[in-house]
């Protein structure tokens, strides 16, 4: 037999840890590479969720370190409640079917919850955000013909969703403004450009809207005092003149954005006549939801069954509406407890501590529960991605606060 040094053993193990650690950072990137870049890939993006999962679980039942969190107690509640629900199903194919790809999800959400248990993870998985973002750019500029530019939305070319790019692109964009800031590296503001003119040419009334409130939020969060948030202000107005100006005043982008933008802006000002088909027919999809929800208010009807009760044949397009007529007003407040509960004490925890660190937390959640009004997110694997990672963040920082409320108080003990 053999006979190591111990502290030979020590290096072989802190070797082949940094070597697993390695490999499943890559297999991070790779899977949100995947999933952003490639969606429209349904066995590429199952196969890189699936080895990502294998690899990560295993490694967590070799190290006996399974750890159960708010997060997945949540998912959890709601997916039991779903299930319960699909017991009771108008639709007894497709409410299963969607219950059994949330269970799947849950288990790809539940590997990143717990593998991100650090900070430097947290960054890690919004950098890949930001890189997998470029890929989709890269893929758009080389795949989309130049003459479709400015003639149609975006996406068509690679057969992916015009408003899930623009959706991406706007939060890719947050991201790299909010990593240069917080880490002072100009450079991330470069990534601005392509992600906004990728936004701007998806057409994506959604997109805007994300870039628009979250530059907005990020501008007035760093905003320290009254001279700067006047300055913030008055920079604000500038930035969105220049925009109405260059989507409504260039044909190109007027054709794919900036018509929709005008329909918004009548919906919003209650001109319901001069509002566009999309419009109209989101309005409808939710007169027709309220209808449907007074009659089984509690339960609901099952997933998928807006699609079958109603006329549209389709989702009802407003995540509020969707889950209320899948799971009811018990599985609307399921869904939408943990989010609000993280967001309200993360704006709490931001004004008395005057602390940065949570800006993230609140414009990602915060944008995701007003864009709800207009997508179906809770099967949205981007938006999950980013509930995560703001749970996470927050998790930490709640660990981070009681590590130094309790170094203070030993301090004080030790002084007394």
């Amino acid at each position: 037999m053999i006979y190591l040094p111990s502290t030979l053993l020590s290096k072989i193990n802190r070797t082949n840890e940094n070597n697993r650690t390695e490999i499943i950072n890559l297999l991070l990137l790779v899977t949100i590479i995947v999933v952003i870049a490639f969606s429209e890939k349904r066995n590429l993006v199952i196969g890189s969720l699936g080895i990502f999962v294998f690899f990560y679980i295993f490694q967590i039942i070799k190290n006996k370190q399974v750890k159960i969190s708010i997060y997945f107690i949540w998912m959890g509640l709601f997916i039991f409640w779903s299930l319960i629900v699909t017991l009771f199903s108008s639709d007894i194919v497709n409410s299963p079917e969607t219950t059994l790809n949330l269970i799947l999800k849950f288990i790809f959400y539940t590997s990143l919850i717990m593998f991100f248990d650090s900070q430097e993870k947290i960054f890690l998985g919004i950098k890949a955000l930001i890189i997998a973002s470029l890929i989709l750019v890269i893929r758009l500029l080389i795949v989309t013909p130049t003459e479709l530019w400015g003639t149609e939305r975006l996406g068509i070319a690679i057969n992916l969703n015009s408003n899930s790019i623009g959706m991406i692109a706007s939060y890719a964009s947050l991201s790299s403004i909010y990593l240069a800031k917080k880490f002072g590296k100009k450079y991330y503001y470069i990534f601005i450009i392509p992600f906004s003119l990728i936004t701007l040419f998806s057409g994506s009334r959604k997109g805007f809207l994300i870039f628009a409130i979250g530059i907005i939020l990020l501008l007035l969060f760093y905003s320290n005092n009254i001279r700067r948030f006047l300055t913030t202000a008055l920079s604000i107005s500038i930035f969105f003149v220049f925009i109405y100006k260059v989507v409504f005043d260039l044909p190109t982008l007027y054709n794919v954005i900036g018509k929709r933008l005008e329909s918004l802006l009548n919906f919003i000002m209650g001109n319901t006549h001069l509002i566009d088909a999309s419009m109209r027919t989101r309005k409808a999809m939710i007169d027709e939801a309220i209808m449907l929800i007074k009659e089984k208010p509690i339960m609901g009807y099952g997933h998928e069954n807006f699609r079958l009760l109603s006329m549209f044949d389709t989702y009802s397009h407003n995540n509020y509406t969707e889950i209320l007529v899948s799971t009811g007003i018990i599985g609307l407040c399921i869904y939408y407890s943990l989010p609000m509960f993280i967001l309200v004490l993360s704006i709490i925890k931001r004004i008395k501590l005057k602390d940065n660190e949570y800006n993230l937390i609140i414009i990602y959640l915060l944008i995701i529960l007003i864009m709800d009004i207009g997508i179906v997110s809770y099967s949205h694997i981007l938006t999950q991605l980013l509930i995560v990672i703001s749970v996470s963040y927050y998790t930490i920082l709640m660990k981070k606060e009681e590590k130094k409320s309790i170094i203070n108080t030993n301090n004080v003990c030790n002084r007394v």
